[in-house]
């Protein structure tokens, strides 16, 4: 993947389309998709993929036309309405999200 615009078009591409093998490609294998409203938490790449079949009225779509990436540091991460937001890095060499 050569930049983190290329990763989102191809992530909200595949989520566009329910492509569920290249999702998997981008995705950790242990990745965590948690609803605070609900207190649902699904873990793995399974649970993930549950969760989106599942999901009341289907899985929301985005218009690549109409999205815009701000930024385009290494790291990232997705929030529930797949909105892509850059993580910073912080004294304590965790991560967190960006002031930008």
């Amino acid at each position: 993947m050569s930049s983190a615009r290329d990763f989102f078009t191809r992530f909200i591409t595949a989520l566009n389309e329910h492509d569920f093998a290249t999702l998997e490609e981008l995705v950790h294998h242990d990745v965590v998709s948690e609803s605070p409203q609900s207190g649902e938490r699904a873990q793995g790449f399974a649970a993930l993929r549950r969760e989106m079949e599942s999901y009341p009225g289907g899985t929301p779509t985005t218009d690549l036309e109409q999205t815009r990436l701000v930024d385009d540091d290494d790291r990232w991460v997705i929030t529930p309405a797949y909105t892509g937001i850059p993580l910073a890095s912080t004294p304590m060499g965790r991560t967190g999200t960006s002031s930008a």
